[in-house]
């Protein structure tokens, strides 16, 4: 083990004593926060159409309070050009249409909660509003790992509710159609399951969140860091989220396999993506790297080609390149692109955290490591 991270455990373990001091002392304060969260399911337009289901029919609302009820357990939408249709009914503006069980399911995912379609701009947007413990359930059976003991689960129960929190304010005074989207982009959210440790993870840690001046903190995370120092990383705002600029790298996420990957690409493939004409293509090399070694810009070279690509485009063009650290080299017709960590490097991360629960942290040391200048208060 070298100095450097011997150094790093040392000083990590010092804090950790410390804040297990400050955490049994402290009373957990409380912050105002939303309860509920809109999650943008679908974006219908042309002749796209949504199935919806719901055992016990629906409630459909319009925006004047006029209410009917839908009887049918299975309703089709779509859009047309005098508004929104239901089963062949149109309804010229935005409306709610709640399920009666508070149960629907559509492309063979169910979801709690209600609905509402929103007509925008030619399009409708399905959102979904769902309360913030229920919507953190859904999002950690994607955003966890199987097979992860509770303490984890609680670290990440904690980090999502924030994160969804966060961005839920950020919305609202933006004055958005809704708040998150149920991809990666924002979390990952599925719907409904049935997983015993998850729920406990939610019942242990219910309305915890981590803030930083008394508001809630992006709580930003990734499923392997590869060691990056967050400060070195040229995109944070240090000012304005200096949670997020760990000064130290965590030593933790090794046993991750993607701690170390490699992943070749064929130069067709590469040259589609630009686009470049493949018959002049010689090389791809990287001309520009911040302090934290993650790729800002790359030059492509070749005959009668000199083009500059940043960084994110680059990380855009397969999902087998899993980071913005890596190198890259050309072996005969294929690019080779050799990295470290899964992810943006930003915030937690996530096999780091499920190394230190291993190794005997509880959750609030491990958001604490990587969350510093951060407290845990309660939401009401």
């Amino acid at each position: 083990m070298n100095i450097f991270v011997l150094g790093t455990i040392l000083l990590a373990s010092f804090c950790f004593a410390q804040n297990s001091w400050f955490f049994s002392k402290q009373k957990i304060a409380s912050i105002k926060a939303p309860s509920t969260i809109r999650v943008l399911l679908h974006e219908l337009k042309g002749k796209k159409s949504l199935v919806i289901k719901s055992k016990g029919g629906f409630l459909l609302e319009t925006l004047d309070g006029k209410k009917q009820t839908i009887p049918d357990v299975i309703i089709t939408i779509c859009w047309h050009q005098h508004g929104i249709m239901i089963n062949k009914i149109p309804y010229k503006n935005t409306i709610n249409l709640n399920p009666l069980n508070g149960i629907f399911s559509t492309n063979q995912r169910t979801y709690r909660g209600k609905l509402r379609l929103i007509l925008e701009k030619n399009k409708i947007f399905v959102v979904n509003t769902v309360s913030i413990e229920e919507y953190v359930y859904c999002v950690l059976k994607t955003e966890s790992w199987p097979g992860w003991p509770l303490e984890t689960n609680k670290t990440l129960a904690i980090t999502c509710r924030t994160y969804a929190i966060s961005k839920a304010l950020e919305a609202r005074s933006q004055k958005k159609l809704y708040d998150v989207t149920d991809t990666n982009k924002f979390q990952t959210y599925h719907g409904i399951h049935k997983t015993p440790v998850i729920a406990q993870a939610l019942k242990d840690t219910q309305g915890i969140i981590i803030a930083h001046n008394n508001q809630p903190i992006l709580a930003m995370y990734d499923s392997c860091c590869g060691g990056v120092i967050p400060s070195r990383i040229e995109t944070i705002n240090q000012k304005k989220t200096p949670y997020l600029a760990r000064t130290y790298a965590c030593p933790y996420c090794k046993n991750c396999p993607a701690y170390h990957w490699q992943t070749s690409m064929p130069i067709t493939h590469l040259c589609k993506k630009i686009p470049c004409n493949e018959k002049y293509f010689n090389t791809l090399v990287i001309t520009k790297k911040d302090r934290a070694g993650l790729v800002q810009e790359l030059l492509i070279k070749g005959k009668g080609i000199s083009m500059t690509i940043t960084g994110n485009k680059t990380y855009s063009f397969s999902n087998t390149i899993k980071s913005f650290y890596f190198d890259t080299q050309k072996k005969g017709n294929s690019i080779v692109f050799k990295g470290r960590g899964l992810g943006h490097h930003i915030g937690l991360c996530q096999w780091g955290a499920h190394e230190m629960t291993k190794k005997g942290f509880n959750y609030k040391q491990i958001l604490q490591y990587y969350y510093p200048t951060t407290k845990l208060v309660s939401i009401i």
